[in-house]
């Protein structure tokens, strides 16, 4: 390894620094891409998600991750982790998404959640967009979840206001992951998996639409609308049950919001929201009034993206200032006596 440094591992060309996340499929790592002449070219730091060995023997499914990614490549949103290489290593399948700073958002929940409403509905206008923005490009997710949504870095340890999706094609090898996979592995994939994906293996933009419902509800609560020991028993809770109603969770929400998620999360896929800007829009008109503009900016007009500089620095809810009616009296009361002055004068005359 002629230019590398003593202890740095290889994937191909990249050299690979320390491992992001695991899931059941993949394992991603913060790596960097190999010059011809073997240095780290340290300005293009990537995501590099290679595929597990149990899964290689799947060949179907890894040409399915492989076709899913070269169509996400063409895609650029500033919310969905711009897919740069796409291929190949030793018959072992990868991607290689631009890197962030950041964490899954399973480790935002963990560590914040349950977050304030104006957070929830800017995260989730931002990911309303790229799902939408991907759906118009006839690419469905199908895997969206707690590990699958990368949360950008932000200082002081304050939740962020950002986030990407990624983790694409994942569908296509889950199936398979699910067949060796123990409970405690497997629960944080099954989170978000829509009824009709369990039924049929049926995945469209509606599956999608209800694994973004998923994602609002942990935020909003702090807990899953749906959970159960075992995978099996959690399968049939998405296939059966009826959510809880968010207000009971978090009992200073407004009533309005059970409707949006018992909507968002109905177990027919043609009974939820036309789009998932429609369900954040919703969602919105559900906060309350103290929420102020935060309510109008998480979710952008249909025609116009959300910038990433837009969505970093979301400023709190500011109190509004008390009215000067003082101020507006005096503003008066001066007018009066000039109108008085005035006509003083002109009587003089």
């Amino acid at each position: 390894m002629t230019g590398q440094p003593s202890g740095v591992k290889r994937f191909g060309q990249h050299a690979l620094h320390e491992v992001a996340m695991r899931d059941l499929v993949s394992t991603t790592y913060r790596a960097t891409p190999v010059r011809t002449d073997e240095r780290p070219a340290m300005s293009q730091l990537v995501a590099l998600r290679v595929i597990g060995d149990g899964l290689l023997a799947q060949p179907r499914a890894v040409e399915g991750f492989l076709r899913a990614n070269d169509r996400v490549s063409t895609v650029d949103h500033p919310h969905v982790l711009r897919v740069v290489d796409v291929g190949e290593h030793q018959s072992r399948p990868y991607v290689a998404s631009v890197w962030r700073d950041g964490v899954p958002m399973d480790r935002l929940l963990a560590d914040h959640a349950p977050l304030p409403v104006w957070v929830v509905l800017r995260l989730g206008g931002q990911l309303a967009e790229a799902l939408d923005t991907l759906h118009g490009h006839d690419i469905v997710h199908g895997t969206i979840g707690v590990r699958s949504v990368w949360v950008k870095s932000r200082r002081r340890g304050q939740p962020s206001s950002s986030v990407a999706v990624t983790s694409f094609g994942t569908g296509h090898l889950l199936a398979a992951a699910l067949r060796n996979a123990g409970d405690a592995d497997a629960a944080s994939d099954l989170l978000c998996v829509a009824p009709e994906q369990v039924r049929d293996a049926r995945t469209d933009a509606f599956s999608d639409q209800y694994a973004l419902a998923c994602l609002l509800f942990m935020a909003l609560t702090g807990a899953p609308p749906f959970a159960a020991p075992t995978n099996k028993a959690l399968l049939r809770e998405h296939l059966s049950a009826a959510p809880p109603a968010v207000s009971s969770v978090r009992p200073e929400l407004d009533p309005a919001w059970d409707e949006v998620f018992s909507r968002a999360l109905d177990k027919d896929p043609q009974a939820r929201f036309e789009n998932c800007r429609t369900l954040v829009r919703a969602a919105g008109r559900c906060a309350s009034p103290d929420t102020g503009g935060q309510v109008q900016a998480a979710v952008a007009p249909e025609t116009s993206p959300v910038g990433d500089d837009a969505a970093v620095l979301v400023p709190q809810p500011q109190p509004q200032r008390p009215r000067r009616r003082w101020l507006r009296g005096a503003l008066v009361a001066c007018v009066l006596v000039a109108v008085v002055v005035v006509a003083a004068l002109l009587t003089l005359q």
